[in-house]
């Protein structure tokens, strides 16, 4: 960078004698260079080579000690602008911020500054800078340095100062006016209140991550790196550039390396706690954040947080001034609780909060109340659920309009995923209806609805709560209203609400589910066609099961128990939980159900699936952010397996008896669906489509018979068809084995309806955990059955 002195007496000898000056030019206050060098604080501090950038030298400029950034030095109008700051060039000036500092917005022939003054201060602090520094200086001298390392600042142009004697009287600090810029905290405000979209929070997060990455690169510390000190531009919808950095004047440079800096720097920035997690494998990138740079880092806030807090005390009359001003929504951050953000990569709510900040501010009393429903109702359950466990398998149960799927209508995509739907073949569907996607999506998917229902397709509907749900019930019961007044005539269910049991979903009480329940009081049953569902907790977490249907008894009726129950990362649907199989979790559920008296003792799944190896922030499990290294206890599986576990989830769940039907979450997406709706050739069917499609063709109208008695690790259902054929699925469960049938059969098919081969008579069948049909199967009347 040029400095303002080269050559130092020709510049000097210039502004005072140049040929053809206007008259208020040669009276301008003599540019006076000052020939000592002044080690500036921000350039004392490096102690790398990469760290050191040749500063402009001082200059005397009238009643100002000035310091001009390159080739504004040889601009003499612009210098003897400058000499007339403080007592004219202002008064135009647009008031930007007004402060303790004050920031104008300054027009100067082709030119807009960015002036900021910087207001007086205490003695002390004048008798400090006086060695080290003004804080305009200091701040020139800190944007020097990132303009040279091609770091993001608003360009230096000037700085100046007055002292009389060791007090410093006026400061100010000019820059270049950078046009169409945003603190990164007010796009974070927007984003939390108007656009809670995670891609688009994570394309904000992302590109000031990288920015900050190649900040501390630089050898530069900032100091006060809060949200309201970093300014981004958005260009686009889910797109920002141009990150600058502003308030230098608390700079230091030092070693990259050093983590205990960018500690400190990176405490500053102000996120929940999960989104600061991935703010953090952002900054770091490819390369796992250092344990060291935890610790740091966790040391630092926590100082932060003790001095926030003590601030009151500090600065009083400060503090009472900032009280008694009523604080603007649009320009604040909602409460953690109020945070709620959707992820259509995944198709989900994101949490934004880790493990002890939600146990913090989860209310006390509403744990109270879950124990005490629990103490309540847990020995008439249990006993009942011993009753519903030893029964299981026991009765036939007809297969007819058992296995659902859950459809995903959207403009752009619906004609495909319409075509693909056909290619299934009939079943009951499932369709969500998002309260956080507006009126002008819950008619199209109204529409469409109606046409699935013209097509004889038997259709459900799930009301999806968001947070606002809650904190505007008007316009919760409008889309209420606007849904069921439309379809309650059409659809088969409704269930009400969605994972009640999540903060990330919207709620945080039981009564804040009654208060969502409470607008389907005067539509049940006045519509003649529907029935309603609930309380939709997700996982096996059956005491909130509990806590919620007592919570809603006198209010609300369901006909029947919708839950969404997932394996929850143990791998196959025989694997335990706590004790219990998928089997015997359907049991409980049921004798739930049978126990309550504000639900009728029917259960139904309405969410299940497992997530997709290698599909990243599009797997429930992956959003919404993948850090570098391998995942732990990564409950993801292969399409192949995928395919295996969905067949023998759906065989087990409702051969049992326990459960009326079972609605699969979805048919296309590319984290967790039975099409990859992002494949390089357009959609594309996985095993699991094939599978599933050869099971509703197979099982439909089937009936379940009973289960046969095979060798330990041998799993055999039977089924018999309208035609009187009967078909035994089998497969192997925990390892493959050799399965010697004791009964004739006609022939074998895999779960993808393919043929094998002949088998010679009195050869064993390979079983593995992928399940087979044998087909034509001739049962003596000695078979038994086991429970």
């Amino acid at each position: 960078m040029e400095q303002c002195a080269e050559p130092r007496e020709d510049t000097a000898t210039r502004l005072q004698q140049a040929p053809g000056s206007p008259p208020e030019m040669q009276s301008t206050p003599t540019l006076k260079l000052v020939r000592t060098h002044v080690d500036l604080p921000w350039q004392r501090a490096g102690r790398s080579s990469s760290a050191s950038v040749a500063a402009p030298l001082p200059c005397q400029l009238g009643p100002y000690r000035a310091w001009i950034s390159g080739a504004y030095a040889r601009d003499r109008p612009l210098v003897h602008w400058l000499a007339q700051l403080e007592r004219g060039s202002l008064r135009d000036g647009k008031l930007l911020a007004q402060g303790r500092h004050r920031v104008l917005c300054v027009d100067y022939r082709d030119h807009v500054f960015a002036v900021k003054s910087f207001g007086r201060q205490p003695f002390l602090k004048d008798w400090v800078d006086f060695r080290r520094g003004s804080k305009a200086r200091r701040s020139f001298g800190a944007a020097v340095h990132l303009q040279a390392h091609g770091v993001g600042t608003p360009a230096p142009v000037a700085c100046l100062e007055r002292w009389s004697g060791r007090r410093l009287v006026e400061s100010h600090f000019i820059t270049l006016y950078a046009p169409n810029l945003s603190e990164f905290r007010q796009e974070l405000v927007n984003l939390y209140r108007n656009e809670p979209d995670c891609e688009k929070l994570m394309s904000l997060l992302q590109t000031v991550a990288c920015a900050i990455a190649r900040l501390h690169g630089s050898g530069f510390m900032h100091g006060d790196l809060g949200n309201q000190n970093i300014l981004v531009r958005r260009h686009g919808p889910s797109a920002w550039n141009n990150v600058m950095f502003v308030d230098l004047n608390r700079a230091r440079t030092g070693p990259v390396e050093s983590l205990r800096r960018r500690a400190f720097d990176i405490s500053r920035i102000s996120l929940p706690s999960d989104l600061l997690r991935i703010f953090i494998a952002m900054y770091f990138g490819d390369t796992p954040v250092p344990l060291a740079f935890r610790r740091w880092e966790k040391f630092y806030r926590r100082l932060f947080a003790f001095h926030t807090i003590t601030r009151p005390w500090r600065h009083p009359l400060r503090a009472l001034g900032e009280r008694r001003v009523t604080p603007d929504p649009a320009v604040t951050y909602p409460p953690f609780k109020d945070l709620w953000l959707w992820d259509e990569r995944s198709a989900q709510a994101i949490g934004t909060l880790r493990g002890k900040e939600r146990k913090y501010l989860y209310p006390r009393i509403n744990l109270l109340k879950i124990a005490a429903s629990v103490a309540t109702a847990s020995m008439p359950i249990h006993s009942l659920y011993d009753r519903h466990v030893k029964n299981s398998f026991s009765s036939p149960v007809d297969m007819s309009g058992r296995a659902g799927m859950t459809v995903h209508p959207r403009p752009e995509s619906w004609h495909t995923e319409r075509a693909w739907l056909e290619r299934l073949g009939p079943c009951p569907l499932m369709v969500r209806f998002y309260h956080h996607e507006g009126p002008e999506n819950w008619d199209y998917t109204i529409k469409r609805v109606q046409e699935l229902d013209r097509a004889g397709y038997s259709v459900s509907i799930a009301m999806v709560q968001d947070r606002q749900a809650v904190k505007n019930p008007g316009r919760w019961a409008g889309f209420v209203d606007q849904v069921l007044g439309s379809l309650g005539t059409v659809v088969e269910w409704v269930q009400v609400g969605h994972a009640i049991n999540r903060v990330k979903w919207g709620l945080w009480t039981l009564d804040e589910y009654a208060q969502l329940c409470e607008p389907f009081v005067s539509h049940a049953g006045s519509h003649g066609g529907f029935r309603l569902m609930g309380p939709a907790v997700i996982d096996f977490e059956y005491q909130y099961v509990v806590a919620a249907l007592q919570r809603v008894q006198g209010l609300l009726h369901f006909h029947a128990l919708s839950h969404l129950l997932y394996v929850d990362r143990r791998g196959a649907p025989e694997n335990k939980q706590l004790g219990f199989t998928t089997v015997e979790k359907c049991a409980l559920a049921r004798a739930i159900a049978h126990w309550a008296p504000s639900c009728e003792s029917r259960l139904i799944i309405s969410e299940v699936n497992w997530p997709l190896l290698g599909t990243g922030v599009h797997s429930p499990v992956g959003s919404p952010y993948e850090e570098p290294g391998p995942r732990h206890n990564d409950p993801s599986v292969t399409e192949a397996d995928y395919a295996s576990y969905m067949i023998r989830y759906l065989a087990l769940a409702i051969a049992s008896g326990h459960v009326e039907r079972v609605y699969w979450w979805r048919l296309a997406a590319h984290g967790f669906g039975l099409i990859d709706d992002r494949g390089t050739e357009g959609w594309r069917a996985r095993p699991a489509f094939d599978a599933f499609r050869f099971f509703l063709g197979l099982m439909e109208k089937s009936v379940f018979e009973r289960p046969l008695t095979t060798p330990s690790g041998a799993v055999g259902l039977l089924f018999r068809r309208p035609d009187g054929e009967r078909i035994v699925m089998a497969y192997a469960h925990p390892s493959p084995m050799l399965y010697h049938p004791p009964y004739p059969f006609d022939g074998i098919c895999n779960v993808f309806g393919q043929e094998r081969a002949a088998r010679k008579k009195g050869m064993p069948i390979p079983l593995t955990g992928q399940p087979i049909y044998i087909r034509g199967v001739q049962l003596p009347l000695t078979t038994t059955a086991c429970h």
